[in-house]
């Protein structure tokens, strides 16, 4: 989020959210509660998903969703959105970001999210979004980024 929108690791953390809401944009896990005793997506269980549809319900703009690799995409896919009572607008599974992804450089990574930042500043509108001129900032949230937290042991998510 650094290159894309300024948002650096460098930046307090509050204010990288800020920074993203301003564009519309949420980070949100995938996972609510998961057992991860390691750094490997595969060491993963106990996998309890997060309630996406009061999510949803609270922010009917989202038209987007982006999954930070293929773990929180696959996650998604099989525990979230068979129970969606909505459909979402367009899935898209990105590169992880991880070091661990080591199939692609940083700007082979890079040129793939530049889709989130292209969408996010286009002021056309995309079916099931709101066109970005007409959108609150930091209210109508129109894309989130999902992701599996890189953490050890028990987890509990945002």
């Amino acid at each position: 989020m650094g290159d894309l929108f300024g948002a650096f690791p460098s930046v307090v953390y509050e204010r990288r959210l800020e920074i993203l809401a301003q564009r519309n944009i949420a980070l949100f896990d995938t996972l609510k509660k998961c057992v991860r005793p390691g750094s490997a997506d595969s060491d993963i269980s106990e996998k309890v998903p997060h309630d996406f549809n009061s999510f949803f319900e609270a922010h009917p703009h989202v038209g987007h969703v982006f999954f930070d690799g293929g773990m929180a995409f696959d996650t998604f896919r099989r525990m979230v959105l068979p129970t969606l009572r909505h459909p979402v607008a367009a899935l898209t599974c990105l590169p992880s970001t991880s070091p661990r992804n080591a199939t692609m450089n940083y700007k082979q990574k890079l040129a793939a999210w530049m889709i989130v930042k292209d969408l996010a500043t286009s002021p056309r509108p995309r079916k099931g979004l709101t066109p970005r001129a007409t959108r609150r900032p930091g209210v109508d949230l129109a894309f989130i980024i999902m992701y599996i937290k890189l953490v050890s042991d028990h987890y509990s998510g945002h």
